[in-house]
């Protein structure tokens, strides 16, 4: 299952007309990333809830490069449900047997195969309902509640307070029907309160570390973080295959650091960039032109004069200004 339905509260302005899977990242809708890792664990149907911009949201799913899977749309446009909530109703068309769940708006690839294997060994072993890709922590700033660990038998034994550099979840899982035994029967249901933490108390949340490239694309700044150190890894040679291929098919190298989208068409000199940055979609005149790009720049959508100078993200007009870092 793929989890679609989010507000997106946390990377306003660009949510504010659009859901946030379907933003671009390197030119690639978010959602392609984890769409592109299931069917590459050999995955044949996908459930995805939508909530934000329905109608548009779920056309454009349908327009991604599915590889011949089934695409079935829960549509909670009427009623956000809530992780849980959101997993309860689309259970109609997951079935009675395990199943993958991913955040639409976290990008990893963590080896979904690998992790289905662990939970059935752990499911035989000792009854685990709900088995979570666990990160050994990021470089970076940001808190994510900590997930302790028995390693010896792969047990999750409590939920820690937000930290930096500890042990959190990827928002990967593979998750048996029977952990959704809390979650009412309808209506909103938080994905903690009612699946997370009644199985860690019964015993039965499992949890494997999976060393990965891992992003989360929830707010701006870690939208743009994520561009410039996909760049890094691009030019290093770095980045998964997966996601090589997949950007590599939507995106061009002009210069060392400076891509941009097959679609970008201008006569801004490249020479004149900062890198690393990103620009993508701009079909514009000289007038309209800014003259530099950077430092650490990403922009997509109509130009906007004098983004030069800057380092920040952009869209169709909106843009959110850092400090390079």
């Amino acid at each position: 299952m793929l989890m679609a339905a989010g507000l997106g509260t946390r990377m306003l302005p660009f949510t504010q007309f659009l859901a946030k899977p379907i933003l671009p990242l390197m030119g690639v809708p978010i959602a392609q990333f984890a769409l592109d890792q299931l069917a590459d664990a050999g995955v044949k149907k996908v459930v995805a809830n939508i909530h934000h911009q329905a109608q548009a949201t779920g056309a454009f799913l349908r327009s991604l490069d599915l590889h011949g899977m089934e695409l079935i749309l829960s549509d909670e446009s009427k009623m956000l449900l809530g992780g849980a909530g959101g997993i309860k109703k689309a259970l109609e068309f997951l079935g009675d047997k395990p199943f993958y769940l991913m955040n639409a708006d976290v990008i990893s690839d963590v080896r979904l195969q690998q992790l289905g294997r662990f939970h059935e060994t752990a499911n035989e072993r000792w009854g685990a309902t709900i088995t979570f890709a666990l990160h050994p922590g990021v470089p970076h700033q940001d808190q994510y509640s900590e997930f302790c660990l028995d390693r010896d038998q792969g047990r999750i034994t409590s939920l820690g307070r937000k930290a930096t550099h500890r042990p959190f979840w990827t928002g990967t899982a593979v998750i048996d029907p029977a952990a959704l035994l809390n979650v009412p029967p309808s209506g909103p249901a938080d994905f903690v309160t009612t699946i997370l933490e009644p199985a860690i108390q019964s015993g039965t949340a499992a949890g494997i570390f999976a060393p990965s490239d891992w992003y989360d694309i929830g707010s701006p700044h870690l939208w743009w973080h994520a561009h410039l150190d996909l760049i890094n890894k691009l030019e290093t040679g770095k980045l998964p295959l997966l996601w090589r291929r997949r950007i590599e098919n939507a995106a061009t190298r002009l210069a060392e650091g400076v891509w941009t989208t097959h679609f970008f068409k201008s006569s801004m000199r490249s020479s004149e960039w900062d890198s690393p940055c990103f620009l993508g979609h701009i079909k514009n005149t000289d007038r309209k032109s800014p003259r530099f790009l950077g430092p650490s720049a990403v922009y997509y959508g109509e130009a906007i004069q004098d983004i030069a100078f800057k380092s920040g993200i952009g869209y169709s007009g909106a843009w959110v200004d850092f400090k390079k870092s």
